[in-house]
């Protein structure tokens, strides 16, 4: 039995991240009293933690599911543990830089490419096993 211990470790990393983006949010409603929605102009600062946890929601998934799949045919240990590691900082950088007063900065930057890197890594990864190491 495969019990694909990268994958694991990644996801919990990538569920401890999410914890602390949903009580953000949480949080900011409470002290805001705003049971759902919050514009931009009403109160960027829930805005912004929303999207926060809605872009880390939008990513994180798939390229956790590709990874999931990729350790179940015995990809390479180093091609996981690259598209691990992207994802890890480049999740970290990205709410770093969202929580820089520049709403554009290096950290989200970086963060972003490093995310967009890890979902192509995953993806090629994906491809290539699928049609010429079966």
């Amino acid at each position: 039995m495969h019990t694909y211990p990268i994958t694991l470790i990644a996801a919990s990393f990538l569920g401890l991240i999410l914890l602390y983006l949903s009580i953000n949010v949480v949080r900011l409603r409470w002290s805001e009293k705003v049971s759902l929605g919050g514009s931009a102009k009403e109160n960027p600062r829930l805005f912004k933690a929303v999207r926060a946890h809605s872009n880390f929601i939008e990513y994180v998934p798939t390229v956790l599911i590709i990874l999931g799949l990729l350790e179940s045919k015995k990809a390479s240990t180093s091609l996981l543990i690259t598209i691990s590691v992207l994802l890890v900082i480049g999740r970290l950088l990205h709410l770093f830089g969202l929580q820089k007063k520049r709403e554009v900065n290096n950290f989200r930057i970086v963060g972003s490419l490093a995310t967009f890197m890890s979902l192509l890594i995953a993806c090629l990864g994906g491809v290539y096993i699928a049609f010429f190491a079966a």
